[in-house]
């Protein structure tokens, strides 16, 4: 949940360039996956009841908890990391995550990856994407 904080709020953080790792693009999906990998087919009707104890219980508006609206606003570079085998966070809603960034911008996939620290699972891969990232985007 740190990449969804990091560009949620409602002051952007200074920063030259940022990292996402497996951020899921909307509230709404996050909280389906979760319950359809525990729960199967009652995902459907149980995600709208968490969406409304979002909003009427804890009062905040589901709208606010969206990645994949706020990463439209970001006036950086963005690498996107994520896992082929991620049930939290599929291929699809990280491509939407993708998508919706403003250049420049880079998506890398970690193949056979889960929704796991991206960095124990391929310290080599990691390291080389996030490294160079960096190295072209991070001013100087």
């Amino acid at each position: 949940m740190g990449g969804a904080a990091s560009i949620l709020g409602k002051n952007p953080i200074a920063i030259d360039a940022l990292v996402l790792e497996s951020v899921y693009p909307d509230i709404s999906s996050a909280i389906y996956n979760r319950i359809e990998m525990r729960m199967g087919f009652l995902a459907k009707m149980l995600t709208p009841l968490f969406l409304l104890y979002i909003k009427y219980i804890l009062g905040i508006n589901v709208s606010e908890l969206s990645p994949v609206k706020a990463i439209t606003k970001l006036l950086y570079p963005v690498l996107i990391l994520s896992g082929t085998e991620d049930a939290h966070t599929t291929k699809e809603e990280t491509q939407r995550l993708f998508n919706a960034a403003s250049e420049p911008k880079k998506i890398d996939m970690f193949i056979g990856a889960k929704h796991v620290d991206l960095l124990n699972y391929d310290q080599t891969k990691y390291s080389k994407v996030v490294v160079e990232f960096f190295k072209v985007n991070l001013k100087h």
